[in-house]
């Protein structure tokens, strides 16, 4: 199992512990990426394995983008262009040149700089900008043509705000047995309760992620409570 938080502050501490440990209850091997440890090369790394279940817990956006922990630092007199090269031989350096040359039929890379914690209106030669790395739905190809990485055996929530507002662009590029994901905009409180809830509700052996997600609708439908898991949704 892979838990991927590139953001602490999304997630609750307690909550993160308490799944980690119901899947190793399980018997799952869990390897947990948390803030700045959850850069591409490693998130790579564990998902290489093909883990049987993975939550990415991160910012998503309608074009199918996730924010990993990577940054790339790059000066104002700097092009975006001389950013992208250098990133690139980091990349190479960690062994995932074919990562770096991997493309879509239409162009699409693996991986772009997303949002910067700098404004432009007081961008200068002299700044330096952090510029945080995203992956794009071309990555989880690059998973399953140079990877082999298979998910159709595994449970897959992506618990990201509007990442599945066009489900062609990872639901099914993934193509995992089980897949969860935010349609819209989320609350963290609540994409943490519904992967807790997630998490929870099938490690029962006799469950399955389809009774969780017809079990949420329930409650949400009718503010009733009959499994124990159920307050986790309350409020």
């Amino acid at each position: 199992a892979a838990i991927v938080v590139p953001y602490e502050s999304a997630e609750q501490a307690g909550a993160l512990a308490q799944m980690a440990s119901t899947l190793e209850k399980r018997h799952y091997k869990v390897t947990e990426l948390d803030g700045p440890n959850a850069t591409v090369a490693a998130i790579a790394s564990a998902l290489s394995s093909s883990p049987g279940v993975l939550l990415f817990s991160t910012h998503g956006n309608e074009d199918g983008d996730l924010l990993t922990g990577s940054t790339v630092a790059i000066k104002g007199a700097e092009s975006m262009k001389a950013a992208y090269a250098s990133y690139s031989q980091v990349l190479t350096s960690e062994g995932l040149g074919s990562l770096v040359q991997y493309r879509l039929p239409d162009g699409t890379t693996p991986y772009i700089l997303g949002q910067s914690n700098c404004s432009f209106k007081v961008f200068k030669l002299a700044t330096v900008c952090q510029w945080k790395v995203a992956l794009t739905p071309a990555f989880w190809s690059w998973l399953s043509d140079e990877r082999h990485v298979d998910w159709s055996d595994s449970m897959v929530f992506i618990s990201a705000c509007e990442i599945d507002q066009y489900p062609a662009l990872l639901r099914k590029t993934i193509k995992a047995k089980a897949y969860f994901s935010f349609k819209g905009d989320v609350a963290a409180n609540f994409a943490t309760a519904a992967e807790q809830y997630l998490i929870d509700f099938v490690a029962h052996p006799t469950r399955s992620p389809e009774e969780a997600y017809y079990n949420m609708v329930r409650v949400d439908k009718t503010r009733e409570m009959i499994y124990k898991e159920d307050h986790l949704l309350n409020g």
